[in-house]
């Protein structure tokens, strides 16, 4: 995997890097894994679900096609139910999260 990683143009910064901890504070990372949409161009996130809307997507390549637009892509995941009711059970489990 590190080679992998290596011989890509990815941004790597080790675990002690205090940017690090600031892009996760700044993005809301709070599990792991977890997949952020950010439009590179203005930095806008698009979506903290990725890796959810990636790991139920039906249309190969929608997605992306959505993200590239400057679309969340949640349109595409409510076209199924299970996974909208999964989102609400996550959002009432949050919040639950929250008011202990």
């Amino acid at each position: 995997m590190i080679q992998f990683v290596a011989s890509k143009p990815f941004l790597t910064l080790g675990f002690n890097d205090p940017v690090r901890q600031s892009i996760m504070n700044i993005l809301g990372v709070r599990m792991f894994p977890t997949l952020i949409i950010v439009d590179a161009d203005t930095g806008k996130v698009l979506t903290r679900w990725g890796r959810l809307m990636v790991l139920n997507e039906k249309a190969p390549g929608a997605l992306v096609r959505s993200w590239l637009k400057g679309s969340s892509g949640i349109e595409t995941m409510f076209k199924t139910w299970h996974v909208l009711l999964f989102l609400g059970l996550v959002l009432f489990i949050m919040h639950l999260a929250h008011l202990i």
